[in-house]
Formats: structure tokens, sequence, C-alpha cells
């Protein structure tokens, strides 16, 4: 019950026991044991069997003196209550469970009053025992459809006095009475005015009529504690006592009374307590410290107050708040043991603010920490306006449960305007398990400081931006220095870093340059370095372009890179790995191919002519010849230097089948054979005519190969083994000498079968020869020596270096049917780096490792195949090209449409009827390429070339100079001549009547399927915007003076004199419209006026061809020129991307095409077979 009010209020206890429930059942789910609802407020919950007991009280922890007359043995006079008390029910052992008789409780009390009687009956006919006890509990409850005085002023009715009360007049404790403030289930608050010293005064009384021994014990356990706390938040005891009242003891206490007091949260939510001012939050933190401090002062002395809500924290006019109503607080002694307690199992306080350790029941568990989440929920509702737990009255049974499974919203997300340091600090004094709140009242109290004061809570961790923003607000003349320091440094830095950014894509984009540069000068390495280092930045279309522009050919980034040139080299039988030695150095390089990974070993000894590695048949054993012997090393570095012997400038190294024996060729010419175990050095045979140049080849059993320098490729046959003495080597006799036409060989392979053999020549020619009888059956010029030769294991490509830094890798499908057939260009593929290539290796058919100069690179011809298609055949390129990023369509001037499979690389003819004709004069493919329309000078015919269907329509004018043009959706075409400008659709139908220009349209740009633009130049370039409206053409002067305009990817493109490019913005509203208006990109980079341009699908790129015969590369995002192409040696006729924006397709004026792909054969191809794809794009490419 308040101590004190603001207004008279009745208040009704109704209490529910089962004093036989278990405790441990109690103890693990809170149900109503012994719980008093309080009617008038709505919001309490106290016990009404507490067995409190101050019998044992230390002596330093007495009461106030006039309390000391109340003890238990003071004779309470009987008096009849005025509404008895419901006896205490005791439940049969035979009665149902308690949580079931509780769900059963909560049910009915969900239901109305109809409902709920059908519910009782029905539960009547199943349980009347339980039907019974619950419909007695249910009576219990006050009706809530007729409170108390409903509809009356309180302040308008005297409250009727209760038995055993005092009157209003009366004197008591030297106070006489003036009002009745308050009423509870035992105890009244009187107004009351003082005699001495004159004050006004609050008096609390207990009505001892009808009050019980816990009730005496709890009003005198208030008295008590009041007694002991003094602070200003803390409304204070005058005195207390026992008076004698008709017969009968009236304990009372006097108290400081507040004037025109208000609770905590209408003080904080009604303006009019602001006097006109906003509300302020840290007014409010203020209040609450101040609170928290008054808390802490209790909890000092060893008062826990249990019941803090809104009715029990008043503030006066001044904004001073007061916390009252200590009836059912508990006392500590300095250890935190309660020196009273209530009984066990009795869950005491207001719900909505109980913390959930309390309705556990178990009150030894409880401590200091229930009052903290009090004051944070009630924090909570004065800041958001509502509790942050809504429990019905007739839901309180379930309070734990609501609180447990409610999670309420954050203050802050609830309401920007609360800062988000008051929400902390909320939520934590609020936590649910109390570890994670405040630890003491202090605690509470100090943050609401800090938050006050500007500084950073414990209640959330602070970031250094908010530390910085609170420095700043605390120190205005140091932040203000600080500030200009850092936005100095800042500028400077900003500006350097622009500077560097700069400096860094203008040494970018020079980089490109030299790399286009390497690349179209047929130097790869040199091309893979210079964009190496922005390659991991560069749109891969850039790289792509570069790198693979003219055969495809593509190498790996190298393994490995030395001072001195890498002279030998060998692959495993199996192609897993590479073995390389450079000239000058004992290091060998082993390179794992499957890994990418490289290790270097070195043999120990100061020779440097390491020019010969090997390894045995079987791979497993790895050997190397120098002029200090030979060695045999592993991959972990282990080395045996089996043969001390001076082995010369060894040039070639092979293992015999059964792996005992090693063939070297020294620089002397002669061959060497020993055993790996080191013993029998033999100079098996010297050969003639030799030079220090040489390499050798073996079978691996009677049969080598040898050159050393001279015109001869010398055969040798070993003696079999039947004929070797034990003991003995078998000899070697030279068999044959094969004479080339030049005058020296250095290189010479020997195909897997044994049956071919290349020897390559100081002429530049790779000689295929027959293996028995040394006829020659082919020859193939690769322009410089061979250096080195090896044909794949496959036996279907021989792959050679030549000292030019050639790497060649040809076909040899069909050897031996005829010399006469020779091995066409087609069957060549080459590509050339900066320096000689000394060894290479074939992995497979399509890759192979080579030591170029200084560096192990890796050659993958699947990714290769001629970048320079074919050129249209037989008659010229009219204008118009399909391309749908495999395959190009075009029109020739014979008429007849071909097709280019860039897979294939060869042009076919369609097979077209009657669309061929001898001599047209114009003709154009639509974009998708599927229709196809020629001009003859008096006929116009379209065709559809997929189902054969054409349309054929007479033009009775004379016509000078035509070309035709499709729309984007091939559904009309436009006759462009020096008469003007003539529509038809596609049946052959005339549009609207033929236009007239001063000069003959150069090109007709389409902005859509009913709309178009015609160039032409007179004395400058001008334009006519052509809209089709059903059967008429409207025409309109753009006046697009000194410009030609194009459209790409629904895009304006102006082309203007000066070599400038104009493209419009997308989403603009000039975006649809010709010039002169301003387009927002302006691309600089031609020194002539572009002749073609197209935008890529993705609108990053703009590609345009110039009379010069170069392709640009314009990024529409920097407006820069990234990459200038020489694509040919006169003008561009035709640029256009692939449907997939990774290709680029050139055509020249003559129907030369050149082809640029950033993707490698393999992807582009490997499933693209079928029919030509129609292409995405909404328009077709500018031309």
């Amino acid at each position: 019950m308040a101590s004190i009010c603001r207004r008279p209020s009745t208040q009704h206890d109704l209490c529910h026991s089962w004093d036989q429930a278990p405790h441990s059942q109690q103890a693990m789910e809170p149900r109503p044991r012994a719980l008093a609802l309080d009617a008038a407020q709505g919001d309490g919950i106290r016990s009404a069997r507490d067995n409190c007991c101050l019998s044992q009280q230390p002596a330093a922890l007495r009461p106030c003196e006039g309390i000391r007359a109340m003890t238990d043995e003071t004779p309470l006079t009987p008096l009849t209550p005025l509404t008895p008390l419901t006896p205490m029910r005791t439940r049969s052992p035979n009665a149902i469970p308690l949580t079931q008789l509780a769900e059963l409780f909560d049910e009915a009390l969900t239901l109305d009053t109809l409902a709920r009687e059908d519910y009782l009956r029905a539960l009547a006919e199943k349980d009347p025992a339980c039907a019974l006890e619950l419909r007695e509990l249910l009576a219990e409850l006050p009706d809530p459809e007729f409170p108390p005085h409903e509809g009356e002023e309180d302040e308008d009715i005297e409250p009727e006095p209760f038995l055993g009360e005092p009157s209003i007049g009366e004197i008591i404790g030297g106070c006489t009475l003036t009002a009745v403030l308050g009423r509870g289930g035992a105890g009244t608050v009187f107004a009351a005015d003082q005699h001495e010293p004159a004050r006004k005064v609050a008096v609390k009384v207990l009505r001892t009529g009808n009050a019980r021994k816990s009730q005496l014990r709890r009003f005198r356990l208030e008295a008590f504690a009041l007694g002991r706390l003094e602070h200003p938040a803390i409304a204070r005891i005058y005195s207390s006592g026992v008076v004698q009242r008709e017969g009968a003891d009236v304990p009372y206490i006097v108290m400081e009374r507040v004037e025109g007091a208000v609770t905590f949260v209408e003080w904080a939510r009604d303006a009019k307590y602001w006097k006109h001012e906003s509300r302020d939050y840290r007014r409010l933190a203020e209040a609450m410290a101040n609170v928290c401090e008054g808390m802490h002062r209790g909890h000092s002395r060893g008062v826990m107050h249990r019941d803090l809500k809104p009715s029990n924290i008043l503030m006066d006019r001044d904004g001073a708040p007061r916390i009252i109503d200590f009836g059912i607080a508990r006392l500590l002694d300095q250890s935190g043991d309660a020196l009273e307690d209530t009984q066990a199992g009795a869950i005491i306080g207001t719900p909505s603010y109980m913390a959930p350790e309390q309705f556990v029941g178990v009150t030894s568990d409880l401590d200091l920490r229930v009052d903290i989440h009090a004051l944070g929920v009630l924090f909570y509702e004065a800041l958001a306006g509502n509790r942050p737990y809504d429990i019905p009255r007739h839901l309180y049974f379930n309070a734990a449960r609501i609180i447990e499974s409610t999670h309420p919203p954050e203050l802050h997300s609830r309401d920007s305007r609360i800062p988000s340091d008051l929400s902390a600090i909320v939520a934590k004094a609020m936590a649910k398990d109390r570890a994670h709140r405040y630890q003491s009242m202090a605690e509470f109290a100090d943050d609401l400081r800090a938050f006050i004061a500007g500084r950073a809570v414990r209640a959330r961790p602070e970031t250094s931006a908010q530390r910085f923003v609170r420095f700043v607000r605390r120190n205005p003349a140091w932040s203000s220095a600080i500030t200009v320091i850092v936005f100095a440094l800042f500028a400077a830095t900003a500006f350097s870093t622009w500077q560097w950014k700069g400096a860094t894509h203008a040494l970018m984009l020079a980089q490109l340059a030299r790399a286009v540069t390497a690349a179209e000068s047929n130097n790869i390495v040199e091309a893979v370095n210079l964009q190496a280092e922005f390659s991991s930045t560069l749109d891969p279309r850039l790289s792509g372009f570069i790198i693979t522009p003219i055969d495809r050919k593509v190498l790996t980034v190298p393994y490995e890179s030395t001072t001195n040139h890498l002279m030998a080299g060998a692959i495993s039988p199996d192609g897993s790995t590479w073995l390389a030695s450079a000239d000058g150095s004992d290091t060998i390089h082993i390179v794992d191919l499957n890994n990418n990974t490289t290790k270097s070993i070195r043999l120990g000894t100061d020779a440097n002519l390491n020019w010969a590695v090997g390894f045995s048949r079987d791979g497993a054993h790895m050997y190397a010849a120098n002029p200090k012997g030979l060695f045999e090393f592993d991959r972990e570095g282990n080395v045996r230097h089996f043969l001390k012997e001076d082995m010369g400038q060894a040039r070639g190294l092979e293992v015999s089948a059964d792996g005992t024996t090693i063939y070297t060729l020294g620089g002397s010419s002669w061959l060497v054979r020993c055993n790996v175990d080191g013993t029998g050095d033999t100079l098996l045979l010297k050969l003639p005519l030799g030079a220090s140049i040489g390499a050798l080849v073996s079978d691996g059993h009677e049969r080598m190969f040898a050159v050393a320098g001279s015109s001869f490729l010398h055969a040798i046959t070993l003696e079999s083994a039947a004929e070797v003495a034990p003991g003995e080597f078998p000899k070697a006799s030279l068999a044959q000498a094969f004479k080339s036409p030049a005058e020296g060989g250095a290189s010479v392979a020997l195909s897997a079968d044994g049956s071919t053999v290349a020897f390559g020549t100081s002429d530049g020619y790779v000689r295929l020869l027959d293996a028995v009888t040394g006829a020659e059956l082919r020859s193939i010029r690769t322009r410089h020596q061979p250096r080195t030769l090896q044909f794949s294991p496959s036996g279907r490509y021989l792959f050679a270096g030549d000292r030019g830094g050639r790497v060649h890798r040809i076909a040899l499908d069909g050897i031996g049917d005829s010399i006469a057939d020779g091995i066409s260009e087609h069957d060549v593929q080459s590509f050339r780096t900066s320096e000689p290539v000394w060894a290479l290796g074939a992995r497979n058919d399509t890759e192979a490792v080579a030591n170029i100069g200084q560096q192990i690179v890796r050659v993958d011809f699947s990714r290769r195949w001629s970048s320079t298609p074919p050129q249209f055949p037989r008659g010229s390129f009219l204008r118009s090209a399909s391309f749908d990023g495999q395959r190009v369509r075009a029109i020739g001037s014979d008429g007849i449409v071909r097709e280019l499979d860039l897979d294939r690389g060869s042009w076919e003819d369609l097979a077209l009827g009657d669309m061929q004709v001898k001599s047209p004069m114009a003709g154009a493919l639509s974009e998708n390429g599927r229709f196809a329309a020629v001009f003859d000078g008096s006929t116009l015919t379209m065709r559809e070339l997929s189902s054969g269907a054409s349309t054929m329509c007479a033009v009775t004018a004379a016509l000078n100079s035509p070309s035709l043009w499709w729309n984007p959706s091939a559904t009309r075409l436009a006759l462009a001549s020096q008469e003007g400008l003539r529509l038809f659709a596609r049946d052959g139908t005339p549009i609207g009547q033929p236009i007239a220009f001063p000069q003959k349209p150069l090109s007709i740009a389409w902005l859509s399927d009913d709309r178009c633009v015609a160039n032409y130049l007179a004395q400058e370039y001008r334009a006519q915007d052509c809209t089709i409206q059903g059967d008429t053409v409207s025409v309109n002067d753009v006046s697009a003076s000194g410009f030609m305009v194009l459209r790409s990817q629904n895009r304006w493109i102006a082309l203007s004199l000066n070599g400038s490019i104009e493209v419009s913005v997308p989403d603009q509203p000039n975006a649809r419209r010709p010039p002169p208006l301003e387009y927002g990109i302006q691309l600089v980079g031609h020194d002539d006026m572009a002749r073609c341009v197209s935008i890529s699908p993705d609108g990053v790129w703009l590609a345009s061809g110039g009379f010069d015969g170069k392709v640009r590369l314009f990024n529409l995002a920097s407006q820069e020129c990234f990459l200038r192409l020489t694509a040919f040696d006169t003008g561009v006729e035709m640029v256009r991307w692939s449907p997939d924006g990774k290709s680029l397709l050139c055509v020249d004026y003559g129907g030369r095409l050149r082809y640029y792909d950033s993707v490698s054969r393999g992807e582009r191809f490997e499933n693209s077979r079928g029919e030509m794809t129609e292409p995405t794009r909404e328009s077709p490419t500018a031309r």
C-alpha cells in the first residue's frame, strides 16, 4: 500500500493459497501460492501469509522509539471485520495437480461471462470437484465490470470510514488528521497537521480490527526501514508509535508529506511539468540518478525495496523525487543475509516490474539487483510511454512466461530522439540475466551521470568515432586547431593520392601502348611482361586483345627467369616434369608442370656448361652432363656424381631402354657411352665433318640419330644385345649419313614409333625423313634454323623452336601420302618471341614447354587460332555483315552470301537460289543474319536465309550509288541513293514517298523500327530525322552540322570532322535525340574522323575504327582511350562486338577481317556447334 498518495483510493486484497503444494513445484514454476492482487492499482502482488520475524534483531538495528511497544505479544483487540477474510483453503490429496488447475484457471479468465459459465458446466460433467474448486477461485476475483466508484470523481467523494479506523479530526501521535489520502487492505494514510513542530505530514495507521499478524510485522518493518534511512530522495519518517483507541492498540507512522506530488512516469510524460520546455533527456537522467543514489543509500543500510514502481516514486513541484512505501521491503545484514524473510515460496512484488528471478519464489536467492531491474523497467516506461512487458490482469499468473518470452525493442529503435547511450543504460538495467545488469545502484547512477556529462557509458562500448566526438565537445579550442591540421593533412594526402593515381594511370596507359606494340611485332613474352603489372586491375578484354591478337599464341607467366640463357632442356616421359639448365651455371631447374612449381638445385661443381639433361625411359631418374662428368639428382636436392671424367660440351643425353647405359654427344663430335654406376667410360664413335653444335636422339634400343653441325644426319646402329660379349659394351657403327641441301644442322627428333625422323637445317627448314631409307617425306619452312625439335606423344604434331624466336606446331596428318601435297600454311601454327628458343618438350598434342632465352614458358596451342581470318573471297565486300561471336555472314559483290566459321577458318557459300545476282549494286544483311537484301539497279530482292522465302519488287527509277540498311528487327529496309531515300516493308511494299536529299546519304542509323537518321554531305555533314507513321514518313532537319550521326546500343553517337566522338548518356532527355544537343560524353583519340563505332553490350567500352586502319578502345566511364590496335593498313569499314562482349570483329574496305578475342579458342568454340544464333542486342551496331 502506498504510504503517500495523491488522492484517496480503495484497495482490495484477494488471497489465494494452496499450502499443500510441494515446495519443489513452487520453485520450478511460479504458481499462485500466496498472491494478493491490488485491485485499485492493478499492479501489485503481495504475500498474504508472510511470517516475518524480528524477534532476533541485533541491537544495532533497533526500530524507532515509538514503535518499540509493538511486539508479537502485543494483544490486539478482536474486532469484527467489515468484510470477512476468505479462510485458508485446504486441498484434498486426491485433487488435480496445481499445474493443471492453473492452466484451467488461465483459460477461464480469457472467457466472457456466458462463455465461462458454459465452460464450467462442461467441466463439471467430467470432474465435479475440479469445477467446484475453479468456481470458488473465480468467485474471489473482483468484478471488472463494476469497479469501485465507477464514473465518479474521487476528489468529490469523502471515503467512508473503515471499522477500527480513526476519524477525521482525531489526534494521532501529536497530529490532527485532516483528510484520507488512501486506504489499503489493513491500513489508512491520512493527511495531517503536526503540532510540534507545525508542519504538513502524512500519518499512516494500521486498522487493527482486520489486521493479521503478518501485516502488523510489515507495518513495524516499514517504520524500522524508514528509520534507518536518511536521503533527500527517500520520504523521511518523523515519528512512530502506538496509541490507545477504543481499548485497542493502533500503530502509526508520521512521515513526510509530498505536496502536489505526481508519479515519476506522469512527470516524465506530461509537458505541463516541463514549464513549456521540450523534454530534456539529461534532466530525466538526473532525476533517475537521484533515485538510484537514494536506493543506493537504502541498499547500503541493508534495505531492499522489492516494489519499485511509478506510484512509489513521487515527484514534487520542483521535480525532486521521493521514494515511498517500504511496506514489503526486505532487511539484510552486512553480509547480505536476510534479517527477516518472507514465507518460502511466496512471490512478492508488482509483476510488470519484477525481475525474472523473483517469480521463482526462492526469496533467499534474491539480492539487491531486483531493485535495479525495477528502476530499469520504470525508466523504460517513462521514456517510451508504455511498459516493456504488457501483462493484463487476467494473465498475472503467466507473468513469468510473458517476461521471459518478450524481448522489448531498444528505446533508440522505437524513438530515434532518445539518445543511444541512454537506451543502452536502460537495456543494461533491465537485463533478464542479473549478471548482465548493473551490479549496484552506484554503478547505475554513475552511468547516468556519465551520460549527463557527455562521457562514455559502460553500458555501451565506445567507438573511436564516439570518443572523438566527446573530446570535441569537451575541448572546442583544441578541437578546432586539430580540425584545421587534420583538414590540411587530408587535403595534402588527397592531392598526393590524386597525383599518384594519375601518374599510375598514365604509366598503365603507356605500358599498354608498349604491350600493344610488342604484341603486334609478335614479341609475345615482352607483351606479357609489360601488362603483367596491371593485369589484376585490367578488364580481361584489354589483356586478351593485347596478348592474343594475331595467332592466339598464349604463353603462361614464365616459371623461371635467369641471368643466363637456358640452353638445355628435357621433358619427362609422362609430361609432368621439365628440366632446364642455364649456360654459365651448375644449377638445374626442376619444373613440376602439374602443380606449376619450380625447384632449383646445384650440382656442386664449378662447371658452367650444363648443356645436356635427360630422364631415364621410365622417368624415375634424372641426369645431367657437363665437363666435370655425369650426375644423377632427384627433386629433394640429392646429387650423385657417378662419373668424374671430362665430358666436354655435351650436347645430347640419351638413356637406354633398360636404364643401365647413358649415351652423350660431346662437343668434339664423339659419341660417348658409360654405365650409370660410373664404370666403362668408352669413346664409341667419332662423327665425321662434325662441329661444336650437335644433337642426339635414340629409340632406346639399337638405333640413334645425331647431328653435329654439318649438313649430314648420321644414323647410328648399336650392336644387338645377343652379339655383345659378357662385360663389354655394344659396338656402334655409322649405318647411314643423310645429306641435306643446307650447309649444317643443329636439331633432330624421332617419332614415337621410330618411323620418322625430323632434321632441322640451317636454311630454316624442318625436313621429315623416313627413318629407314632416309627418303625425304616433306619439308616445312620455319625461316630460321630450328634449334630444337620434338614429336608429340601421339605423333600427330611436330613442335619446333628456332633461333629467330619462333615456336611452331606442325600438323602431320597424312604424311607420306604425297610429297607434292606438302604442308599448307594452315597446318603450321607459329608465334614469335624476342629471344631464341633453345629447347622444348611436348607434353601432348597441344601443349609444349620451352626454354626461350632466359625464361621457361609453357605454350598452349589449344588456345591458338588465326585472328586473321581468310579474306572475303571472290569479289569485294558489300558493306554489311552479321556476327554472332562464331560465324560471320556477308554479301559479296557477286551477289553470293557467304559464311565464315571462325572455328573452321574457311568461307562457305550459302545456297540461295534466285537470291544470287550476278552484278548487284548494293546488298545488306540484317543484324541477326537471318535476312538478306540485294539491289541490282532495277529489282530489290529480300530473302529469309533459313527458309529460302523471298520477296522481289521492281524499282523503276534509275538510282545512282545505292546502299541498303535493315532496321533492328529486319521488318523494314532503307534504300539510300543519290536521288534520296526510299523505305520498304519486308514484303516489298513501299512506305510513303521517296525523300529527296541534296546529296546521297552516306549512312542510315536506325533508332528504332520506325525511326532512322540519314547522314549526307552537303559542304558539311548534315542529318535528316525520318519517322514512319503508318504509311507516311515525316522528315525533320536536325542540323547536325559537322557530325555524322550513328546509333549503337540505344545510344546516339556523333562522329565529328575533328576526330572527336560524342556519345549520349542513357536515361537523359537528350539520350533519344540526335545532335546538336550536348551528349555528355566526348571521346578524343582519332587524328581524323572516325569511320565506324560499336558499343559493347555491357556499355563499358566503345570500339571505333578509323581511316588510318586502327581500332581504338575507349572507356565510356573515364572517357579515355586505352588501346590503339593496328588492324589494317587501310581504313576500317566495320567494327562489331560479339553478343557476349568478349570479342571484336573488324572489317576493312577490301573485305579483310581481323578478330580480337579475350577468351581461348577452346572456351569459345567447345560447345558452340549448330545454327547461327541471334544476338541479344536491342539495336544494330552503327556502321
